[in-house]
Order: structure tokens, then C-alpha cells, then sequence
């Protein structure tokens, strides 16, 4: 395995033991606060790998969960990890401001993908390549063309109302 790979690999096992160690904790003592019953629907834009669905599974059990993810290779891995379960359902859309279709650009770091074009000149484009030991021209490694569509149209197709 490349050195690059390991970095990356390295700078995500800390982000997924940030996110364990103080920021899930964080907003579970937020969502607790709210006082919901159990029996919500949520939204998760972005999917990922499934890591707030199942943060917000732990939390709600009973909570129906409309998951979206564009990149078909994290879309395959979420069918596999959630398929059987029926209260979550896997969408392979990106949301967005248009009902379409839009680039995303996959990051070598696949946790900060997006459908916005990278800024070649930013500061912390730079920053992020060093931390990631690639070269900002490589921080994108695939494109993928995605249908997308607004939340509020979604909403309307699939008659969900709160």
C-alpha cells in the first residue's frame, strides 16, 4: 500500500474516532433534548457508509430512514449493509437545488465528495493535499454522473409530509 493510502487511511480513522468520541456524543445529548417519541423520519443526505444512519438507528429505533447517496460505490456497500432492513430505505440520488443531473466529484477521501467543482487556488485545498500527502490535481479520484433531485420535490413524489 502506498504511503498516500496510509495517510488517508490514517487521517480517516481519526475522523471516525472524533466523530465516536465527542462529536456523536454531542449531538446525541442535542437530539435527546428534543424530546422526540421515537417515531420520526429521517433524512440522511449523503449516506456515506452508514454512519448516521446508524447513530440515528441506536437513537431511534422505531425511526423510518430515507437515505441518499450518489457515489454508486458507497450506494452497493449501504444495499448490502441496510437491504434487509425495512425501515431504512436506500435512494441512489443526490440532493441538491435542481432535479436533474450533476457531477459529483469523489475525494480520495470519500467522506468529503461533492457535487461543487474543487477551488484549485484555495488555502485549504493545499492544506487538505499536504495532511492527505497527495497533490491537490489528485484529490479527486473518479467523477460520476448522478441523477439529483430537491428535497422538497422528493418530498411531493413520495407523499411524505413531515
Amino acid at each position: 500500500m502506498s504511503m498516500s493510502k496510509l495517510r488517508i487511511r490514517f487521517v480517516q480513522s481519526l475522523i471516525a474516532l472524533n466523530e465516536w468520541m465527542i462529536f456523536y456524543p454531542r449531538l446525541r445529548r442535542f437530539y435527546r433534548s428534543l424530546g422526540l417519541d421515537g417515531d420520526v423520519t429521517i433524512f440522511d443526505v449523503g449516506a456515506n457508509k452508514g454512519q448516521s444512519i446508524r447513530f440515528f438507528k441506536n437513537l431511534y429505533p422505531r425511526s423510518a430512514i430515507w437515505a441518499f447517496e450518489p457515489n454508486p460505490n458507497l450506494l452497493s456497500e449501504l444495499n448490502k449493509s441496510f437491504g434487509r432492513d425495512a425501515s431504512i430505505r436506500v435512494f441512489g440520488l443526490g440532493i441538491s437545488d435542481t432535479h436533474g443531473t450533476r457531477v459529483l466529484n469523489e475525494t480520495v477521501m470519500d467522506e468529503t465528495s461533492s457535487f461543487e467543482e474543487l477551488n484549485e487556488n484555495s488555502s485549504y485545498l493545499q492544506m487538505k493535499a499536504r495532511v492527505l500527502g497527495v497533490n491537490k490535481d489528485s484529490i479527486i479520484s473518479q467523477r460520476f454522473e448522478c441523477k439529483t433531485t430537491t428535497l422538497s420535490q422528493f418530498m411531493t413524489e413520495h407523499s411524505v409530509s413531515k
